[in-house]
């Protein structure tokens, strides 16, 4: 644990950017809370051309409230490649550090260190900011619909089907959509299907 953060020495910038010499993280503790490390990290992300790699269900967060920054799931390291560099958010599971790490993907990061009379408080930090179940943006009516599932922007988008109808004026009906996109698997394109369907329809068709 070579570079913790130790704000009477650098500020955090500057200890992500000596971690980076190394190639080491930046270890923090979950308490260590409204410093400025995300503001560091996006100030770093931006000067050196690279992703913030976050945990899944923080990425809803990070799109809403930091959309010029570009931002990866810790589920995406099927999509990465030799050429993508990344800062991680503390979070951010080992097996997926590891694994850039392993990769030369990695630049530096927060890392937290356990603590396991405050890891129930950052749980549910991350709990609080989990995103919504589905969410679909339409710039306008040729543009091509963003799809974000559970936290986690669907690419290579084919079809998407969406429908919800009331039952009164205080209960849903029905609930359904149906989404499907090709994605990379073994050196070739298949098509996924995620599809939910609730409740009874109102009306007919």
């Amino acid at each position: 644990m070579k570079y913790r953060l130790n704000l009477a020495k650098f500020s955090i910038l500057e200890t992500l950017e000596k971690a980076a010499v190394d190639r080491e993280l930046v270890y923090v503790r979950a308490g260590q809370r409204c410093l400025g490390k995300t503001t560091a990290l996006i100030e770093f992300a931006r000067k050196y051309d690279c992703e913030i790699l976050v945990h899944r269900n923080m990425l809803g967060y990070y799109k809403t409230e930091h959309p010029d920054v570009k931002v990866r799931s810790h589920l995406s390291e099927k999509w990465v490649t030799a050429s993508d560099r990344f800062v991680c958010d503390e979070g951010v599971p080992q097996d997926a550090i590891d694994a850039l790490r392993r990769g030369g993907n990695l630049i530096t990061g927060f890392v937290r260190v356990s603590d396991p009379l405050r890891d129930s408080f950052y749980d549910q930090l991350i709990h609080e900011h989990s995103p919504n179940l589905l969410t679909i943006e339409l710039t306008d009516e040729q543009s091509v619909p963003r799809i974000i599932y559970k936290g986690e922007e669907i690419t290579g988008r084919i079809s998407v089907d969406f429908e919800w109808r009331t039952k009164d004026a205080d209960q849903c009906g029905s609930t359904y959509f149906r989404i499907k996109h090709a994605k990379e698997s073994t050196g070739s394109l298949v098509v996924e299907t995620k599809e939910l369907a609730v409740g009874e329809r109102a009306y007919g068709a």
